[in-house]
């Protein structure tokens, strides 16, 4: 059914985006930095990008850390912009050369410090010239600004381009023109590369713009892994990143700069000041810990060293697209915003392809089609279940992330699926499960001590203005919701989850693995041997761990 006062004030919306869109052209240009900025917190780009403010003062152990790895990227970078001038590699020696000639220790508080990251950077050329200098590649050539008639390399290539109006700048480390006539577009990355999908297509569309005839593919090089990332760059990725520039623009235009928060928070130079923080400074000596990443280490310490502290990416899996294309989903349900009193089936179900990740199926050996059609047939029997018969009411928030701090030495992280403000003035939690099996008595129990933190979260940091008083679990596979009421606070319960003695409990718990995780990240760092500090332990996602088969416990 439609809703009137809907149709006017998406009419009124329309009629203003179409006068906003005028001054679009108007706006300085975006880089993708700039545009990311702004999806992540309008606040932090209106202080960064158009007020200019100095942010507060940081942590001096942070921001030294930060500037190590700064300054070895940037000499990096510079030496493999040096390296490739005369259209190919140059030598080692060349390249060591440059890098010596380069280095600057003087930016470093601390002298170990800057010997390590010597010695890092030296080592990453070393290997990185093992790796490619065989290939038989040679770099694009560009017209120079200073003379258009002159060829020189395309290194460290600023390009812009046109996106509905609204202008774009890319900087591009290195295009390589390879030996079928394509071109590869090259962004050398340091830290673990995030957000591939979003920032392919803005170099995509940048480099179309130098070269419109060319075939070309995006590549992120990992300096510090010595491997080359290329990336499946979906259509639907730069139509995404195309309505992010231009909402993004549309939203500058409008001086629409209300504070987000997100998981980048911590690293906020604005945070002390920030209206959703209501002045929380969480206390940055404490480990940084999700719900998950506390849990991988108590199921298996050698697992958790090989992700968090060895930062090797876990590879994609069906349960992972099949769960997040699912939140997604269910994101966009309780956000709707549209003509209608209540979206339908058919609108969840668009939903669902709208959102639906392609990875990790082939990797499993699985059927895509089958996860997709268990996809649809769960989200089918939600509605009739849940949604059907009822009014519709958008969540109260969706994907809300919290900081908590738990015992003396933890601060947990994460985001709740959805909080849904009841009648009276309550709240609940929900989460959702889409695992294919019922949970036992210890994963419940796990499933139980989740739903607490997010509880106290809610009280603690006043992302609702009572405490929430029912926690829900949605185990989408079974069609089942499962409630728990709150025993104590003063709610009269006799039965369901009791926040004080779950919490109280698993304090001293949390504190013992963060002591546990420094000593053996400690011990690791000296020269022990890793399954010995982070040892491997059996447990019941033995089958579908990706470090398996080099894992002393491994019985194939």
């Amino acid at each position: 059914m439609l809703s009137v006062n809907k149709v006017f004030n998406k009419s009124f919306e329309l009629f203003k985006d179409i006068k906003t869109s005028i001054n679009l052209g108007d706006i300085k240009p975006l880089s993708f930095k700039a545009v990311d900025t702004y999806l992540t917190c309008p606040r932090k780009y209106n202080f960064s990008y158009l007020q200019t403010i100095v942010g507060e003062a940081s942590d001096t152990k942070t921001s030294a850390s930060q500037n190590s790895g700064m300054v070895l990227y940037k000499v990096v970078t510079n030496v493999l912009k040096e390296s490739y001038k005369s259209g190919s590699l140059c030598s080692l020696e060349n390249m060591l050369s440059v890098y010596d000639r380069l280095w600057v220790s003087a930016v470093f508080n601390n002298p170990a410090d800057a010997s390590a990251c010597y010695e890092e950077g030296k080592n990453i050329i070393s290997k990185f010239y093992e790796k490619n200098s065989s290939l038989k590649e040679r770099v694009a050539e560009l017209p120079s600004w200073k003379n258009k008639n002159v060829k020189v390399p395309a290194l460290e290539v600023k390009a812009n381009a046109d996106i509905g109006g609204v202008k774009i700048i890319e900087r591009i480390d290195r295009i390589m023109s390879l030996p079928d006539g394509s071109y590869e577009v090259i962004v050398y990355k340091l830290s673990s590369a995030w957000g591939l999908q979003s920032r392919a297509a803005s170099l995509y569309t940048a480099a179309k713009k130098l070269f419109p005839s060319r075939k070309i593919s995006v590549v992120f090089y990992l300096l510090r892994e010595n491997m080359k990332l290329s990336v499946d760059l979906k259509k639907e990725a730069i139509r995404q990143f195309e309505e992010n520039v231009k909402s993004v623009a549309t939203g500058i235009a409008r001086k629409e700069f209300a504070p987000v928060k997100g998981q980048w928070c911590s690293f906020c130079s604005f945070r002390a000041s920030c209206s959703v923080w209501k002045g929380f400074i969480p206390d940055k000596t404490r480990m940084r810990l999700s719900f998950s990443k506390f849990n991988m280490y108590l199921t298996c310490p050698r697992q958790y060293r090989l992700v968090y502290v060895d930062k090797i990416r876990l590879k994609p899996h069906s349960f992972f697209s099949l769960g997040t294309s699912v939140h997604e989903a269910f994101e966009k349900f309780y956000t709707y915003d549209g003509i209608m009193t209540k979206p339908s089936l058919r609108a969840l179900l668009s939903m669902l392809k709208e959102s639906w990740k392609s990875e990790g199926y082939e990797e499993d050996g699985v059927s895509e089609r089958e996860y997709y059609k268990r996809a649809v047939d769960m989200l089918t029997s939600y509605y009739k279940s849940f949604v059907a018969g009822v009014a519709y009411k958008k969540a109260y928030r969706i994907e809300e992330y919290f900081e908590l701090q738990v015992g003396e030495k933890a601060l947990f992280t994460g985001f709740i699926d959805r909080i849904d403000e009841l009648d009276g003035g309550k709240y609940e939690i929900i989460d959702y499960k889409t695992e294919p099996t019922w949970p036992n008595e210890r994963i419940m129990e796990d499933h139980k001590l989740q739903l607490a933190i997010y509880w106290l979260a809610c009280k603690e940091g006043h992302i609702t203005s009572t405490p929430p008083v029912k926690l829900s679990l949605f185990f989408l596979n079974f069609d089942k919701k499962i409630t728990f009421d709150i025993i104590g606070n003063g709610s009269g319960a006799v039965s369901g989850i009791d926040i004080s003695r779950i919490i109280s409990e698993n304090i001293k718990l949390v504190d013992e693995t963060v002591e546990k995780i420094r000593a053996s990240e400690i011990l690791y760092k000296k020269g022990s041997s890793p399954d010995e500090v982070f040892m491997p332990r059996q447990n019941d996602y033995c089958h579908n761990c990706d470090f398996k088969m080099d894992c002393p416990l491994f019985i194939i």
